[in-house]
């Protein structure tokens, strides 16, 4: 949020997005991926998108069956335009897909995001990050 220069503590931004304590009788922890979206589109435009061409930021979720070119030439499009445009995209990869090790380690990448250091200096190609996308738990790409 301070990339857009909205600034809300750690504390707010839960509370905002429902997110998840481990305390919760769901047993899930986290911010689910559509209270993000919601969250930035009612914070940067006052509200949702009524279409995909709209201006704001969409959902697409995954399965392992997207695993196709027509999919991944889909995700290059929208990470390409939003960073055109500007505007960070947010994945869920799994780690170990990119790095190699045993650490089973989840994680969401933000693309254009200067308050997120351990991208410098790292690259990927677009077939690697999206195949540690597709293969997380929650494969999903806000745009």
């Amino acid at each position: 949020m301070e990339y857009f220069g909205i600034h809300k503590n750690q504390n707010e931004l839960a509370a905002a997005m429902n997110t998840k304590l481990p305390d919760d009788q769901t047993g899930w922890l986290g911010t689910y991926d559509y209270e993000l979206v919601s969250y930035l589109n009612n914070q940067l435009l006052g509200g949702q998108p009524q279409s995909e061409t709209d201006a704001g930021y969409g959902l697409q979720s995954l399965t392992i069956q997207d695993y196709n070119d027509t999919t991944l030439q889909l995700f290059k499009y929208r990470i390409i335009h939003n960073i055109k445009d500007g505007y960070p995209s947010f994945i869920q990869i799994q780690v170990d897909d990119l790095f190699g090790n045993d650490s089973n380690i989840e994680t969401t990448f933000t693309f254009l995001d200067p308050y997120f250091s351990a991208q410098e200096g790292f690259t990927v190609s677009s077939e690697q990050l999206f195949h540690a996308m597709i293969i997380s738990d929650e494969p999903s790409c806000i745009w």
